[in-house]
């Protein structure tokens, strides 16, 4: 798999150029705009999220879509926001843990950084189910008995 790479004219990732977001951006962002923030930040998540499917589908062009998404979730893990790892999966719902969440590192506001996170997994879960709900249903931030964090992909039956 490629991954990020340094060349003359900028960072590349999977061939293709990227602008590193630093996590205390988003902290601080989310400070100032407070709860206006949080579509924005889903948003940009869910933009990202989606780049990154493409991306691992264009990579391993594999029709398996649990080996798909443990690729995808390897190349995301990559990113800097955590180990995701799969947990729960059919045709109907994924479930994804994300271990070290790098919000656990920031002091100040965490939410912000979850709702970056959950776009990201809602961009992915829209590219493999078209229309889904994203959840969190644990989180590590919260209680701090929790090792991760977990997040619920249900299709949505039209």
């Amino acid at each position: 798999m490629k991954e990020l790479i340094n060349k003359e004219d900028g960072l590349f990732f999977c061939e293709e150029k990227v602008s590193l977001v630093p996590v205390d951006i988003i902290s601080s962002l989310g400070s100032i705009f407070n709860t206006g923030s949080k579509s924005i930040f889903q948003y940009l998540g869910k933009k990202f999220g989606r780049f990154l499917a493409e991306k691992c589908d264009s990579q391993y062009e594999t029709k398996d879509l649990k080996r798909f998404s443990n690729n995808f979730l390897k190349m995301t893990s990559l990113t800097g926001w955590g180990k995701f790892t799969l947990g729960i999966f059919s045709d109907e719902e994924i479930s994804i843990k994300l271990y070290y969440n790098i919000s656990k590192f920031e002091k100040r506001e965490k939410k912000f950084i979850c709702t970056y996170v959950l776009g990201i997994l809602n961009g992915f879960g829209e590219y493999i189910m078209k229309n889904v709900k994203i959840s969190e249903i644990k989180c590590s931030n919260n209680n701090k008995e929790n090792q991760y964090c977990e997040f619920l992909i249900q299709k949505i039956k039209l």
